[in-house]
């Protein structure tokens, strides 16, 4: 077995928006549901990877006969400082229909704004969601090479992400998760959930936009983990 090692993703950036776009897209299962191609989420990822590669943690192994190493994990992360404008949590409309989000989404790609549009009905306003806290580590991506799967390397990628989140003063950690297997890492890491959204419910012209997943998954969940209690902040 080949060794693994983790080390700081900034010096892979190249590396990490192949590993999205050959490797991620074909494992994701809502981006499966929508058979999206490498040009509809292209600049979607890209977007991803630049916000996220300051702080993320990638994982990666060389084989006996090659001088470069090759990536079999990542994990993107980013924080997101309080604001100073709070805006009150909207409630969640089963009813509601995500068609003006994805005909105005920043994205050339409708793939990519329904993407966009889906993350940003299941974040909202976080700062919001999770109370009085000064800072929020984003786990924005967490991805495992096939290949490389159940040698505990995601766990080991979320382990250490977390520990990156305490060094760096976050109070919180937040995810959106969408396929099974990530909500149920992150459950068994600690995290617990804040908002659901049934795949179902995500409508265009009243029709899901996420259909026959190929994991079975029925909702995307916002999720949240403590790095800091109540009483740890009150003693700052």
């Amino acid at each position: 077995m080949d060794e693994i090692r983790y080390v700081a993703g900034l010096p892979y950036s190249e590396e990490v928006l192949n590993f999205l776009l050959n490797k991620f897209r074909v494992q994701e299962p809502i981006t499966l549901s929508l058979d999206a191609t490498v040009e509809d989420v292209h600049a979607f990822f890209t977007d991803l990877r630049d916000g996220g590669i300051e702080n993320s943690i990638v994982a990666v192994t060389r084989s006996e006969n090659s001088l470069e190493d090759e990536l079999v994990g990542i994990c993107l992360n980013h924080v997101d400082p309080k604001t100073e404008e709070h805006h009150s949590g909207n409630e969640f409309d089963p009813f509601k229909d995500y068609k003006e989000e994805v005909d105005t989404g920043p994205y050339k790609e409708r793939n990519a704004n329904r993407l966009n549009a889906f993350i940003g009905a299941l974040e909202g306003d976080v700062h919001y969601t999770l109370g009085r806290v000064d800072r929020i580590f984003h786990v924005d991506v967490i991805c495992v090479d096939r290949a490389y799967s159940r040698q505990g390397i995601a766990s080991e990628l979320l382990r250490r992400s977390l520990q990156h989140g305490r060094d760096l003063g976050c109070d919180r950690v937040s995810t959106v998760a969408t396929a099974q297997a990530s909500q149920h890492l992150f459950r068994k890491a600690g995290f617990y959930t804040i908002r659901e959204l049934p795949f179902s419910c995500f409508r265009e012209n009243r029709i899901p936009i996420f259909r026959n997943l190929p994991d079975g998954g029925r909702s995307g969940l916002l999720m949240a983990y403590t790095l800091k209690d109540d009483e740890e902040e009150d003693m700052r």
